[in-house]
């Protein structure tokens, strides 16, 4: 008696229940996954077509821009470094999703980002904003990156003193390793 199927239809879904998945983005995460599964040499699954209806059927839960993002090869699972040369299984796969929806709901959380620093901080492009290597007063080659100053662009030397106090002249660290060299 008890091993009848039913016939009465369920009218209120549990709550416990998955959520449905379109057959759109069925269609597209079976799309994708064929992607992710490309973006390898060779596939190591037994079954590549039951690969793909697995990793489909993980990827078909989440929304179409994650799913895309997820299976991309240029930002993708595979472009970490451990998925690199082996296919991610569904859990780690899972796993990986479960991360990223996690992430974006803790920066939905935190609200927008801060305005960018740039916008308060004066250009950088100033007189010897380029120069970073202190040349003392008393080194020999003191007076030949002075003449060399005389006509060189203003962001690559400044005349100063370094947190020692001791007078000289800061150049790019470029222009000292070719004055260095002898090429300058």
């Amino acid at each position: 008696m008890g091993d009848e199927p039913s016939t009465t239809q369920q009218t209120t879904s549990s709550p416990r229940s998955a959520p449905s998945t379109s057959p759109h983005r069925a269609a597209y995460a079976i799309e994708r996954a064929k992607v992710l599964f490309s973006s390898y040499r060779r596939g190591d699954a037994n079954d590549p077509d039951g690969y793909v209806a697995s990793i489909s059927a993980v990827l078909s839960r989440y929304e179409p821009d994650l799913i895309r993002e997820v299976t991309d090869p240029n930002t993708g699972i595979q472009t970490t470094e451990k998925f690199e040369t082996f296919m991610p299984n569904v859990g780690e796969l899972k796993r990986y999703l479960e991360g990223i929806v996690a992430h974006r709901q803790n920066l939905k959380r935190l609200g927008p980002p801060l305005p960018r620093l740039e916008r308060w901080l004066p250009p950088q492009r100033a007189a010897g904003d380029l120069a970073n290597v202190h040349v003392p007063h008393t080194n020999p080659r003191y007076a030949g990156l002075v003449k060399w100053s005389e006509t060189a662009s203003e962001r690559l030397w400044l005349r100063g003193h370094n947190s020692e106090g001791i007078p000289g002249i800061w150049v790019d660290y470029g222009t000292w390793t070719r004055r260095s060299e002898g090429t300058l």
